[in-house]
C-alpha cells in the first residue's frame, strides 16, 4: 500500500499574504481529489477544480489563492525544446548539496543525507535525474509538474519541477526566487524521503485506516473545519507558541507561557473531534511540520531575515481551511524544540506527534 505521501502527489508552498489570510496552494496531479487543484488529462489538459463535492473548471473560490489557478496551468506544461538538463536546474541541485554541512551544523537527524536520495528534474518532457555525481536522462516516471518524494525501482526519489516553473511559481508572490524556491523544495521533499525510508511504519501508523485515494480526508478536514470551536482552540494554539517564540522572552516567562501552553491542551478532548480526525491532525503537522522546518531554515540560511518572516512568519495568524496550518503549526513546536532541547532530532523517529514530542520536554 502506498503511503499518503505517495498516494497525494502534492507541491504546496506558501505564496503570499493577502489582506486576510497567508495565502497557499496544494497542486495535486492525476488524481482527482475534492477540494484540491487538479490537472485532469480527459479534455485537454484543462484544470479542474473540486471542492467537497462541487466541481468547478477554470473557477476559484475566496481563500484558495485564485490568481494561481492559470499560472498553475501554465507552468504544468511550459516546454521551450531545448536539450539536456537545464543549467540552473544543476545549479540548484549542487547548491543545495553544499548546504549538507549546514545541516549537519544546526541538525542532528539521524543519517540524513541529501546525497542519499536521488533528484528528479521534470524539464522538458523528460525526468533528468541527479544521483552519485550524475545526470541520467528517463522517460518520466510521474510526467508533470510536482513536488514529492516518490517510490521509483528500489528507493524514494526526489521529484522537484524545472527552475521556470519555480521562478513563474515565485512571481505569482510577488518575487524573483525561482531558485530559492526550487532549492527548499528540494530539501522539503528530500526529508520526507528520508522520513518514509526510515520510519514510514510510525508515520503512517496514525493514518493506516484513513483512504486518501478517495475523498475522506477531504472530508474528516472539512469538518475540522466547520467545527467552530476548533476553530478558536487552534487559533489560540498558534498564539501562545508564537509568544514562547519571543526572542526577547527570558526563560521564566518562556516557562510560563508553556504551562500555558500545557493547560491548553487539556481542553483538546473537549472539541468533538473524532479519533480519526484528531490523528490526521497529527499525521499533518509530524510529517509536513518537520520539512516545512527543515525547509524553512535552509530559507533562512538563503535569504534575508526578513524575507524569511515573509514566507514563514505565523504572526498575526488568521485560521485558513486546508493543511497548510499544520505545516506552520509543526514548524512552530520544531522551532520550539530547538530552544528548549537542542538535541531532539536524534531521538526524532516518527514515533510520537509533535504535540507529544513537546510536551517530553515541558512538563
Amino acid at each position: 500500500m502506498q503511503s499518503p505521501i505517495q498516494q497525494r502527489f502534492e507541491l504546496a508552498f506558501i505564496v503570499g499574504r493577502t489582506s486576510h489570510d497567508l495565502c497557499s496552494v496544494s497542486f495535486v496531479v492525476g488524481i482527482k481529489k475534492k477540494g484540491s487543484i487538479g490537472v485532469s488529462t480527459d479534455s485537454g489538459f484543462k484544470i479542474k477544480y473540486e471542492r467537497y463535492g462541487k466541481k468547478y473548471e477554470n473557477k476559484t473560490s475566496g481563500n484558495d489563492c485564485d490568481v494561481l489557478i492559470g499560472v498553475l496551468l501554465t507552468c504544468g506544461f511550459f516546454f521551450t525544446g531545448s536539450y539536456g538538463i537545464n543549467r540552473e536546474n544543476l545549479d540548484s541541485y549542487e547548491e543545495a548539496l553544499s548546504l549538507q554541512s549546514y545541516i549537519d551544523t544546526i541538525m542532528d537527524f539521524q543519517n540524513f543525507k541529501l546525497e542519499d536520495y536521488p533528484v528528479v528534474f521534470y524539464q522538458d518532457g523528460r525526468d533528468y535525474v541527479c544521483y552519485e555525481g550524475e545526470v541520467t536522462s528517463r522517460k518520466p516516471v510521474i510526467g508533470t509538474m510536482v513536488g514529492t518524494a516518490f517510490f521509483v525501482d528500489d528507493r524514494y526519489e526526489v521529484f522537484v519541477p524545472d527552475i521556470r516553473d519555480m521562478a513563474l511559481l515565485a512571481a505569482a508572490a510577488g518575487r524573483d526566487e525561482g531558485q530559492l524556491l526550487q532549492i527548499r523544495t528540494i530539501w522539503h521533499e528530500a526529508f520526507h524521503a528520508w522520513q518514509q525510508t526510515c520510519f514510514d511504519d510510525n508515520l503512517n501508523s496514525l493514518v493506516k485506516d484513513i483512504n486518501f485515494e478517495s475523498q475522506e480526508a477531504e472530508e474528516l478536514m472539512w469538518d475540522i473545519d466547520t467545527n467552530e470551536a476548533y476553530r478558536i482552540w487552534f487559533t489560540r494554539e498558534i498564539e501562545l507558541l508564537n509568544q514562547a517564540l519571543e526572542p526577547a522572552l527570558d526563560p521564566a516567562d518562556r516557562k510560563a507561557v508553556l504551562a500555558n501552553w500545557q493547560n491548553h491542551q487539556n481542553d483538546y478532548d473537549k472539541l468533538g473531534l473524532s479519533d480519526k480526525q484528531q490523528r490526521l491532525i497529527d499525521y499533518y503537522q509530524l510529517a509536513e511540520g518537520s520539512a516545512f522546518y527543515v525547509e524553512s531554515r535552509i530559507y533562512l540560511e538563503l535569504a534575508e531575515e526578513i524575507a524569511y518572516n515573509e514566507w514563514y512568519g505565523v504572526t498575526p495568524f488568521t485560521y485558513t481551511n486546508g493543511t497548510m496550518k499544520y505545516y506552520q503549526c509543526g514548524m512552530l513546536k520544531c522551532l520550539l524544540l530547538d530552544e528548549l532541547t537542542p538535541d531532539w532530532q536524534s531521538d526524532f523517529d516518527c514515533s510520537r506527534t509533535m504535540t507529544d514530542y513537546l510536551k517530553t520536554v515541558t512538563e
